[in-house]
C-alpha cells in the first residue's frame, strides 16, 4: 500500500454537500465512491506548451514561380511547343485574382515542402485546343496528333495523362496545376480538375470547330494559299523564301496539320538524267500501243504531285496474266514514296483511306467480282469525284444519327486483267493502257535490281517533281494549247495535257515550247481518238447493246432468243401467212417485256422506231444488278442521238399505257425494213401521240 492510499484510509469520506453547508474548507484528501479526490495545488503542474504556427501555403490559384539557379523547362520540351515567357495564360479560381510569382515564392519560402521538388514555371503547354463541337473537344496532343474528346474524360486524370504523356508532358501538368494536400504541401502529383476546366476553356476560347471551314491535310503534296505544302507525317515543309518547315501539329493557313506516321521526305533534286531512266525501265514491258509507256510514266510523274495540281489524273493498266502487270505497279509504288498499294477494297474503305490524304493509291486486281456486283464501279465513281477542283466531299450518316464527312484528292492506278465498263464521265478521267503477254524467249527483266534502284532514288525522284511544279504549270498551259488545236474535247484536254505536262516535268530541265508540245500531242493522237470513242459509245449505247444481247425468256416454240432476234423478226417482211405470224408473235413477246415497234412521231412514219417502257416489271428484271436498274435505263438512252421522251403514254395492250424513251431506228443496225409492218396483233392496239 503506497502512502497515498494509507492517508486516505485514516481520514473520515468527504461529502461535498456537508462541506458546502459548513462552509468549511474539504480535507487535504478524501474517498467518494473509490474516487480519490486533492485539494488544488496538491501536486505541481507544468506550464502548457504555447500554439503551433500555421504552416505557410502559396494563395490558391498561384503559379510557382523558378527559383533563381533552378533548370529551365523549357529545354525538355518538344520542339513543336510554343514558349510563354511572359506567362500569359493563368488561371482564375473562385472568382480570386491569380497570386504573383513572387507572391507565391513569399508564400513558399517561410517552410520547404516535405514532398518532392518545388512546383516550377512550365511554360506554354504541350497540348494546343483546335475548338469544340456539340459536346466534343478537339485538341492537338503531345505527339501533334488530332484527339477528339469528350468532358466526362477531361475530368478524370488518365485521359489527361494520355494527352500529355512522357516526362515533358507530365511534368508540365505537376507544375502548371500542382496539387497539395490539406496541409498546404505540394504532392507532387496535378490537379486533374483545375486542368481539365483549363483545356475545356482554351477549347471555347478557339470557338467552333468546322471541318467545312478548316480541312485537315495529311500524308501528301498540297497548295495552302497558294504555297505549296509537303506533309511527311511528322514535318510539314512550305515551299517558301527560305522554306520553312515545321513540326507537324498545328493550325495555320488556313488548315489543320496534325501529326502522322512518319514517311521518307523528299531529297534534293537530281538531274533530269534520273527521271528519263525511270521511263526506259518502264519501256521493258511490252505495251499494245507503241508510246504507251510515255504515258505511265506521265502518271506516275503526275502522282508525285498529289493535290498540288489542279486535275488529279487516274489510269488503268490492263493485261493479260503474264503481262507482269502486277510487277509493274509494285515497281510504281517502290518510286512513289507516298503511294499505297491495295488489292482488296470496296468503296467505303477507299473513302475512309483516303480521307485528308494527297498521295497515290494503288488498286491492283481491279476486276468486277460476280458476287459483289457493281463494288468496282462505286470505287471507279469515288475516284471521278476525286479528278478536279476540291476533290471528293463524301457525306454519310451513323446509326446514331450523326454526320461523318471524307474529303480526298488522290491520284490512283488501278490494274485488272479485263477491262471494267466505263461511263462516258470516267472514259475522259482514267486513261487506260494495255499489256500482252510476254512473248516467249524474251529476256528475265532484273526485277530485284529494278526494285532496289527505285528505292535508293524515289526521294530524289520526289524532290525533283515538287521542285519541277513551277515548270509544269508552264506545260500544261502548252499541251492543252496544242491538244485543242487537234479536236481533242476540253475535258480530255485537262486529262491528257496534265499527263504529258508532268511528264515533261520530269523528263527536261526547261519548260516546253509550242514545238515540243506539238509533238507530244502527236505522239498520243491514238490515245485521244480511243478516249473519245469510249465517252462517245459509252453509257447510253453500252446501255442499249445490253438490252439488245438479253434473252427474252421462252417463246412459245420453246427457243430463248434474244430481244435483237425478236425485233429482226417483227421487222422482216412477211412473204406468207406463216411469216406474218411469226412476226406477230415477236412483236406480242416484246410487248410483254415493255419493248414496242411502231412510227414516231406519227403512226405512218417509217422506218418504225423502238418505244422503250420507262418503267416495266420485265425490263426490270433485265436491268437488275447493272448502272441502269431502278429505271435509269430510260434517262440513260434518252441521251443516244435523235431519241426522245414521248409527251403522252403509249398503248402497249388494252387498257395498259406505258411512258416510253423513244429510241430512232438507225441505232438498231440492219435489223430495219422499209417496208410497211404487217398488221397489228389484237392486243398491240396503236393510239396516236
Amino acid at each position: 500500500m503506497d502512502d497515498a492510499t494509507a492517508a486516505a484510509s485514516d481520514v473520515k469520506r468527504y461529502d461535498p454537500a456537508s462541506a458546502e453547508e459548513s462552509q468549511t474548507s474539504p480535507p487535504a484528501f478524501g474517498t467518494v465512491k473509490g474516487a480519490m479526490f486533492f485539494p488544488p495545488g496538491t501536486f505541481a503542474t507544468p506550464p502548457a506548451p504555447p500554439p503551433l504556427a500555421p504552416r505557410p501555403r502559396p494563395p490558391k490559384g498561384a503559379i510557382p514561380a523558378i527559383r533563381e539557379g533552378a533548370p529551365d523547362p523549357d529545354d525538355k520540351l518538344p520542339a513543336h511547343v510554343e514558349r510563354d515567357p511572359d506567362h500569359t495564360v493563368g488561371r482564375r479560381k473562385r472568382g480570386k485574382k491569380p497570386a504573383t510569382p513572387e507572391e507565391t515564392v513569399a508564400a513558399i519560402d517561410g517552410e520547404p515542402a516535405a514532398k518532392g521538388p518545388r512546383p516550377r514555371d512550365p511554360g506554354p503547354s504541350p497540348v494546343r485546343a483546335i475548338g469544340l463541337r456539340g459536346g466534343a473537344f478537339f485538341l492537338f496532343d503531345c505527339m501533334g496528333q488530332m484527339r477528339e474528346i469528350g468532358a466526362q474524360a477531361l475530368g478524370q486524370g488518365s485521359p489527361i495523362a494520355a494527352l500529355f504523356g512522357g516526362d515533358v508532358g507530365m511534368e508540365w501538368l505537376r507544375n502548371r496545376f500542382p496539387h497539395y494536400d490539406r496541409e498546404g504541401v505540394w504532392t507532387g502529383g496535378f490537379n486533374v480538375r483545375d486542368c481539365g476546366h483549363w483545356l475545356m476553356g482554351e477549347c471555347v476560347r478557339k470557338g467552333l470547330f468546322d471541318p467545312d471551314k478548316l480541312p485537315i491535310r495529311g500524308h501528301g503534296v498540297w497548295i495552302a494559299q497558294g504555297v505549296i505544302a509537303v506533309h511527311t507525317g511528322n514535318k510539314v515543309l512550305f515551299m517558301t523564301e527560305p522554306p520553312e518547315e515545321r513540326a507537324a501539329g498545328f493550325r495555320d493557313r488556313g488548315a489543320l496539320w496534325p501529326a502522322l506516321a512518319e514517311l521518307t521526305p523528299p531529297a534534293p533534286a537530281l538531274s533530269a538524267e534520273l527521271a528519263q531512266q525511270v521511263e526506259r525501265m518502264f519501256t521493258k514491258w511490252h505495251w499494245w500501243h507503241l508510246g504507251e509507256e510515255k504515258v505511265f510514266t506521265g502518271l506516275w510523274s503526275a502522282g508525285l504531285l498529289g493535290a498540288a495540281i489542279n486535275w488529279r489524273v487516274h489510269g488503268l493498266l490492263v493485261g493479260p496474266p503474264g503481262s507482269g502487270k502486277s510487277t509493274l505497279l509494285e515497281l510504281y509504288a517502290a518510286l512513289s514514296p507516298l503511294a499505297m498499294p491495295v488489292n482488296d477494297y470496296t468503296a467505303a474503305g477507299v473513302r475512309q483511306l483516303l480521307t485528308g490524304r494527297a498521295a497515290p493509291l494503288i488498286l491492283d486486281e481491279a476486276d468486277e467480282d460476280p458476287e459483289t456486283m457493281g463494288r468496282l464501279q462505286q470505287v471507279i465513281s469515288l475516284l471521278r469525284r476525286a479528278s478536279g477542283g476540291e476533290g471528293a466531299r463524301v457525306v454519310r450518316g451513323t446509326g446514331d444519327g450523326k454526320a461523318i464527312r471524307s474529303d480526298f484528292m488522290s491520284p490512283a492506278m488501278l490494274g485488272s486483267v479485263l477491262a471494267p465498263p466505263l461511263m462516258p464521265q470516267d472514259a475522259t478521267r482514267i486513261t487506260k493502257m494495255e499489256l500482252v503477254r510476254i512473248p516467249e524467249g524474251a529476256p528475265t527483266l532484273p526485277i530485284d535490281a529494278m526494285m532496289t534502284w527505285a528505292r535508293n532514288n524515289a526521294a530524289a525522284l520526289w524532290g525533283r517533281a515538287i521542285d519541277g511544279i513551277p515548270r509544269f504549270r508552264v506545260n500544261l498551259s502548252m499541251m492543252k494549247a496544242a491538244l485543242l488545236s487537234h479536236g481533242c474535247s476540253p475535258r480530255l484536254g485537262d486529262q491528257l495535257g496534265t499527263i504529258l505536262a508532268a511528264r515533261a516535268m520530269m523528263m527536261e530541265d526547261e519548260p516546253l515550247d509550242a514545238r515540243a508540245a506539238e509533238e507530244d500531242a502527236l505522239s498520243v493522237s491514238w490515245l485521244m481518238q480511243t478516249m473519245d470513242q469510249a465517252a462517245e459509245d459509252g453509257g447510253p449505247a453500252r446501255c442499249l447493246s445490253l438490252l439488245l444481247a438479253s434473252e427474252a425468256g421462252l417463246t412459245e416454240g420453246g427457243e430463248r432468243p434474244t430481244f435483237s432476234e425478236l425485233i429482226a423478226r417483227a421487222l422482216q417482211s412477211p412473204s406468207d401467212l406463216a411469216a406474218q405470224e411469226m412476226s406477230n408473235q415477236a412483236r406480242r413477246k416484246l410487248v410483254k417485256h415493255g419493248i414496242k415497234l411502231r412510227g414516231y412521231p406519227a403512226l405512218d412514219t417509217r422506218p418504225e422506231s423502238l418505244l422503250i417502257a420507262r418503267a416495266h416489271p420485265a425490263l426490270t428484271k433485265v436491268f437488275a444488278g447493272t448502272l441502269w436498274a431502278g429505271g435509269r435505263w430510260a434517262e440513260d438512252m434518252k441521251h443516244l442521238a435523235g431519241a426522245s421522251f414521248p409527251p403522252d403514254q403509249i398503248s402497249f395492250a388494252t387498257g395498259i399505257k406505258h411512258r416510253v424513251v423513244a429510241i430512232p431506228p438507225e441505232h438498231f443496225g440492219g435489223m430495219v425494213s422499209d417496208q410497211p409492218p404487217p398488221p397489228a396483233p389484237p392486243d398491240c392496239e396503236d393510239v396516236a401521240f
